[in-house]
């Protein structure tokens, strides 16, 4: 009898409401890193420093090898501008992975013999100059030196943002040429440019960076 009754107690116990569903889980936000972070914050810097420099900002001028026309930065396609910022980010970070020492050229020769110019590849033309542009806005960005190209004329910001104060492009043999002399056209000398950021650590290691530009070529001079 008892079993009977505990058997019946058991059967007619009283069931438990069933849980509610438990509500999704919000997805958590990507935690982001200090270096991604850092990234960030020089990517929107370089925006700013551009946009509110628009004289500099017309100064970077690409000689296109497509046209051999002259293009501003404004002017450009998103991708070159994108190349630029990142670039300029990259350094800022210490993770440029930096150009050739002695980069692949070709010379030629003026009908007498005698070196005409040093010619580099399209492609490599347009990273030598991205290089040259973006080390000028860091340094100009994280004051590494005292002076600044605010107060710059057009024909300085020439020699900083132009592409044709490196090279100029020849569309019969599809190369920027490194000018050795020529009566009319700019003339570069017989240098061909350098990594600017290993450069400018050979300056800055050797303390060749006086007060203004004057003194840092005078040091410069000076030692060689």
């Amino acid at each position: 009898m008892r079993a009977i009754t505990r058997r019946a107690t058991r059967t007619h116990r009283p069931k438990k409401p069933p849980k509610k569903p438990k509500r999704p889980k919000k997805p958590l936000r990507p935690v982001k890193t200090p270096a991604v972070i850092r990234k960030e914050r020089f990517l929107r810097q370089v925006r700013y420093w551009i946009d509110g420099h628009p004289a500099i900002a017309n100064a970077i001028t690409w000689e296109d090898s497509s046209n051999g026309g002259l293009r501003s930065f404004p002017r450009w396609a998103q991708w070159e501008q994108d190349k630029l910022r990142d670039t300029v980010v990259n350094m800022r970070m210490g993770i440029y992975s930096g150009l050739p020492a002695t980069p692949p050229v070709t010379t030629y020769l003026n009908l007498s013999g005698d070196l005409f110019s040093t010619d580099l590849a399209p492609q490599l033309a347009w990273e030598y100059f991205i290089a040259y542009v973006a080390q000028s806005i860091v340094v100009e960005q994280a004051r590494w030196v005292p002076w600044n190209v605010d107060a710059y004329t057009a024909d300085e910001l020439f020699l900083l943002f132009n592409s044709q104060s490196l090279f100029l492009y020849t569309a019969a043999r599809n190369t920027y040429d490194i000018l050795r002399d020529h009566n009319i056209l700019f003339r570069h000398g017989s240098v061909t440019p350098g990594d600017p950021v290993r450069t400018f650590e050979f300056l800055n290691r050797n303390r060749f960076i006086g007060n203004t530009p004057r003194e840092t070529i005078e040091r410069l001079l000076d030692w060689c």
